[in-house]
């Protein structure tokens, strides 16, 4: 607490001539807590929540955790795009791959929006339980959720993706989309499209694999 203090050049005088028995800590033990799948931020007014910072109160009910929509997936067209550029950037790190995800994600929403009719392709589209999809392209009734990795190679960006985009379309008993596709900038080898080729046939997964050709600005076929 005193570095604390010290940070912000504040006197230790009164802190120190502050008796030890006041301070406290409140424990508890890991396996009593009841965590969620996907943290929630509790509302504003949650009537749970009478209190501010470091005022002990009783607690008079459970939270709300759970929005009107929890769980239910609501198309929703169109695209926000999210900045692509900063002041201050660091080669390689998470800052420049999230800008990259952003520009990728703005040209692939116009890439499909001209071969789909109008108001049929959206970006994070919202699954219900504080979860975003990249872009979804609606078809009829059903609909196509697509996953965009910045990974080096085709092989990586599967990895990552495979598991968000199936917990996107099925969790925890749902049936979001008729196909799920991943995009990434690198072109598939011969393993990647012989592995996304046996997880369709082998085991039904209705999962493909896309090339965003960054130089030419445009989606290959998929894989």
């Amino acid at each position: 607490m005193e570095a604390d203090l010290r940070k912000l050049n504040l006197d230790l005088k009164s802190f120190r001539e502050t008796s030890k028995a006041i301070f406290f800590n409140i424990r508890f033990k890991v396996f009593d807590m009841n965590l969620l799948d996907e943290p929630m931020e509790i509302e504003k007014l949650d009537p749970a929540i009478p209190s501010f910072y470091y005022n002990l109160l009783n607690r008079t009910k459970d939270p709300n955790l759970y929005s009107a929509n929890s769980g239910k997936f609501i198309f929703r067209p169109g695209h926000n795009p999210g900045k692509n550029e900063t002041v201050t950037k660091s080669k390689g790190g998470k800052t420049d791959k999230s800008l990259f995800h952003n520009e990728m994600q703005t040209n692939i929403f116009t890439i499909l929006e001209k071969s789909h009719e109008k108001g049929s392709v959206g970006t994070e589209n919202d699954l219900g339980y504080q979860t975003k999809v990249d872009v979804v392209v609606k078809d009829n009734d059903n609909y196509v959720f697509y996953e965009i990795k910045t990974s080096q190679t085709a092989k990586a960006a599967i990895r990552e993706a495979i598991g968000q985009i199936l917990e996107y379309a099925f969790w925890p008993n749902k049936n979001r989309a008729k196909k799920l596709v991943i995009i990434a900038p690198p072109s598939p080898t011969d393993d990647a499209r012989v592995y996304i080729k046996k997880l369709r046939q082998e085991f039904g997964l209705p999962l493909f694999y896309q090339q965003y050709d960054v130089k030419n600005n445009l989606l290959k076929n998929e894989v």
